[in-house]
This record gives C-alpha cells, structure tokens and sequence, in this order.
C-alpha cells in the first residue's frame, strides 16, 4: 500500500472517531443563559451541558472572559505529543484548565497528562471533549 492511500484511511477513520465533536460552541455566558443548556454535533445529535459544570468553570475563569471561552473545552489528542500527552490550545481555556489542576505556571499550549485528563474529565464531563489528530 502507498503512503497516500494509508494517509487517506487514517483521515477517514479519524473522521468517524471524532463524530462527537461539536458543531456549534458556544460561549461558557451563552450556555449559562439557557434553561436547558446544549450542543449541537457534526453527527446532527444534540449534546446536553450539565449546568452543574457550567457553574463549576465560573469558579476557574476571570469575569472578562466568561464571554470567551467556548463550549466544550477541545482536549487534543496526538501521537506527536507522546502516549498519554494531550493538548489545550485556546489561551482562556488553558487558563481555566491550569487553574482547575493547580499548575503552577501556564504555557500556551497547556500541555496535560493521563492522570490529568481523567481528573478533567471526570469532574467536567459534559464540558470537555476530546479530539484525536494525526499530522
């Protein structure tokens, strides 16, 4: 098999795992506003936001940026990186991220770990999604 036939199966493969990601993201203000706050997917599913989370990140983000930081939190995921070494990009979700697991210093990328993903995840499950990318 040629390199470019592999490329295109991976692509399409990896197309299908990251159905679930979001379609729309709207802001962490805009969810809050909403009586039954949701997401819709590129799959056309609706994603239900746990309210619950949304009162939670008021807890890790400064007021200027409630109106900033999108929804869901994209956790990326790359076998660049390493096993177990995933990526937040977008600075203010970095930034809440780091503040959440206590980091020390922030660097843009916040670059997080298994243990820290899972902790992520398991208290902003609804809030949080992950991508998975191959360069």
């Amino acid at each position: 098999m040629s390199d470019k036939y592999i490329d295109e199966l991976l692509k399409d493969f990896l197309r299908i795992v990251n159905k679930h990601l979001p379609y729309t993201r709207p802001t962490l203000r805009e969810l809050r506003e909403l009586k039954n706050p949701f997401i819709i997917l590129r799959d056309g599913g609706i994603h239900l936001i746990d309210p619950s989370e949304i009162e939670l990140l008021y807890q890790y983000i400064d007021p200027d940026d409630e109106g900033k930081l999108r929804i869901p939190i994209i956790i990326e995921v790359n076998p660049k990186y390493g096993e177990g070494t995933a990526v937040v990009r977008e600075p203010i979700a970095a930034k809440v991220v780091s503040r959440f697991l206590k980091l020390s210093h922030l660097k843009e990328p916040l670059f997080i770990y298994r243990s820290q993903i899972s902790e992520l995840r398991r208290i902003f499950r609804t809030t949080t999604t992950v991508v998975f990318i191959a360069e």
